[in-house]
């Protein structure tokens, strides 16, 4: 009768060869690594509003700056390092040391808050690290679906200036107010 303390041991992980010793194709069909038994499946991440959210956070303490201080809700907590799968933020390092729970955004990251770049929508990932992007790209509108992220340059690009009485010079006439 077989059970389950009759199957192999697993691996003393101080002595079984690394991952990266692991083959990087397998049979067809493989569902398991035969070196170390972890489970062999492809995840695939989509942007999504939640992400982008963390994105503008980011941008608005600074571009540099811990998840625990940005006021995340626990989803948007869990799933912030997904950015790193897109490219759009980055683990921080201070003196070649990384700084722990901190993240920077990447000029892409800015580019695409602003609206000025596009990304791929869905990224595929194998045990934590992306290995190809799928899917067509995506802005911040199509994110969102709204504008890209304006910043104050970009408000005063587009003000039109007001003239008569909108500017306090004369009231409206009766009857004749704004609509």
């Amino acid at each position: 009768m077989s059970g389950l303390f009759d199957r192999p041991r697993d691996p003393d992980p101080r002595t079984a060869p690394s991952s990266s010793a692991a083959p990087k194709t397998l049979p067809q069909g493989c569902k398991f690594c035969p070196t170390c038994g972890a489970k062999l499946v492809e995840y695939r991440h989509r942007l999504n509003r939640g992400l982008v959210t963390v994105l503008r956070r980011l941008h608005e303490a600074g571009g540099i700056a811990k998840l625990s201080d940005l006021g995340l809700t626990n989803s948007q907590w869990d799933n912030a390092q997904k950015l790193s799968y897109f490219e759009l933020m980055v683990k921080h390092f201070r003196d070649g040391k990384r700084v722990g729970g901190t993240w920077e955004i990447t000029e892409l990251g800015r580019h695409f808050l602003a609206g000025e770049a596009t990304v791929p929508g869905v990224a595929v990932t194998f045990r934590g690290e992306r290995v190809r992007f799928e899917g067509k790209t995506v802005g911040v509108r199509e994110v969102e679906g709204v504008a890209g992220y304006r910043q104050r340059r970009d408000y005063a690009g587009d003000a039109t200036p007001v003239t008569g009485s909108e500017a306090g010079g004369e009231p409206p006439s009766e009857g004749g107010g704004r609509a």
